[in-house]
C-alpha cells in the first residue's frame, strides 16, 4: 500500500471522494425526479378524477330533463335558445351507454373539453363538449362536431398537418363562405334595404361566362345546367343528381349544404329567418339561371332543393 502522503495515493483517494460525491448527487437527482414524477402523476390523476366528475354531473343533469339556462354560458348569448334545443334533442335521443363510455379530457385554461363518440342518424359522430370551470362549478359552453387535431402537429419545421375527411372540409368551406355572405348581406340590408342589398350578390352574368368558357363542349344553355351541377358537386361538395336535361327542360336535385347550414348552425338562425335566408339564395340562383336563358322554380324537401329549369322552345 501507498502511504497517504504518496502522490499516487493522494490522487487515488481524490478520485474516490469525487466519485462518491458524484454518486450522492446522482442519487439525490434520481430521488428528486421520482418525487416530481409521483407528484405529477398524482396531480394528473386528481385532475382526471375532477374532469370525470364534471362529465358525470353533466350527464345526470341531461338525464333529469330540466335544461336550466343558468348552467349554460354560450360563446354568444344570442345562441342560448339554439343551445337549449340542441341539449333537449340530445337528451331525448342519446344512447346513455355511449355517453357513459370513457371520453378524452383536455384542460385548456378555464375550459374543459370532452371528446366522445355518439351515434347520430345511425352513424358514429365524434363530438366535443366544452365547459367553463369557475370556482369549482361547471357551465355548459359549446358543442362542436369538428375537431382539428393540431395538437398532434409535429415539431417545426413541418409541412404536413393533421387532416380531416373531405366531407368535413366541404362543410367547413361552405360554413365560412355562407357566413361571410349572410353577414355582409345583413349589414347592407340594414343600411340600404333588402332589395338593394341583394343586388350586390347577383352574379348571373359572370356565372354564365364561366359556364360558356369552361364548358365549351356542349350547346349553349345546356352548358349552364351541366356547369351548375359540377360547381355544386365538385367545388362545394353537395350531393347532386341531374334528373333530366334536354333543350327546354332540366331538373336538378341537390342535397344542399346551404340549406343544412341554416338548420344546424346557431349563428345563422339568429341573423335571418328561414324565409329571408332562402330568399337570399333564391335571388342568386335565379340571377344565374336567367343570365343563361333559363327560368327556374325551386321546391324544398327538408334540406334538399329541387330545381326545375325551363326555357322557350
Amino acid at each position: 500500500m501507498f502511504a497517504l502522503d504518496h502522490p499516487a495515493a493522494v490522487c487515488s483517494f481524490g478520485r474516490e471522494v469525487a466519485m462518491m460525491v458524484q454518486r450522492i448527487a446522482v442519487s439525490r437527482l434520481f430521488v428528486a425526479v421520482l418525487l416530481a414524477a409521483a407528484v405529477g402523476t398524482g396531480h394528473a390523476q386528481a385532475q382526471q378524477s375532477e374532469d370525470l366528475q364534471v362529465w358525470r354531473e353533466f350527464i345526470a343533469w341531461l338525464q333529469a330533463g330540466e335544461i336550466e339556462t343558468e348552467r349554460i354560458r354560450p360563446l354568444n348569448d344570442a345562441w342560448m335558445d339554439t343551445f337549449v334545443g340542441h341539449l333537449q334533442n340530445i337528451a331525448a335521443n342519446v344512447d346513455w351507454t355511449e355517453m357513459e363510455a370513457d371520453p378524452e379530457f383536455f384542460r385548456v385554461g378555464e375550459k374543459l373539453h370532452v371528446i366522445t363518440e355518439l351515434s347520430y342518424d345511425g352513424s358514429p359522430v365524434t363530438l366535443c363538449f366544452s365547459f367553463l370551470i369557475e370556482d369549482g362549478e361547471w357551465f355548459y359552453h359549446h358543442l362542436e362536431a369538428i375537431q382539428i387535431r393540431l395538437d398532434r402537429t409535429g415539431e417545426p419545421p413541418v409541412s404536413d398537418f393533421p387532416d380531416l375527411p373531405d366531407e368535413t372540409k366541404n362543410w367547413m368551406r361552405n360554413e365560412r363562405f355562407v357566413s361571410n355572405q349572410i353577414w355582409l348581406y345583413k349589414q347592407l340590408a340594414e343600411e340600404k334595404g333588402w332589395e338593394r342589398a341583394l343586388w350586390w350578390f347577383l352574379d348571373g352574368p359572370g356565372y354564365a361566362v364561366n359556364a360558356r368558357t369552361w364548358v365549351p363542349f356542349v350547346e349553349p344553355a345546356r352548358d349552364y345546367i351541366l356547369f351548375f351541377c359540377w360547381d355544386q358537386a365538385k367545388l362545394w361538395g353537395d350531393e347532386v343528381t341531374l334528373e333530366r336535361l334536354d333543350d327546354t327542360v332540366a331538373v336538378v336535385r341537390i342535397r344542399s349544404h346551404v340549406l343544412e347550414l341554416w338548420e344546424r348552425t346557431a349563428h345563422l338562425r339568429t341573423w335571418l329567418s328561414r324565409e329571408e335566408y332562402i330568399g337570399f339564395w333564391e335571388g342568386i340562383w335565379r340571377s344565374r339561371a336567367e343570365a343563361s336563358g333559363w327560368d327556374v322554380e325551386i321546391t324544398y324537401v327538408g334540406t334538399t332543393a329541387v330545381f326545375r329549369f325551363t326555357r322557350p322552345e
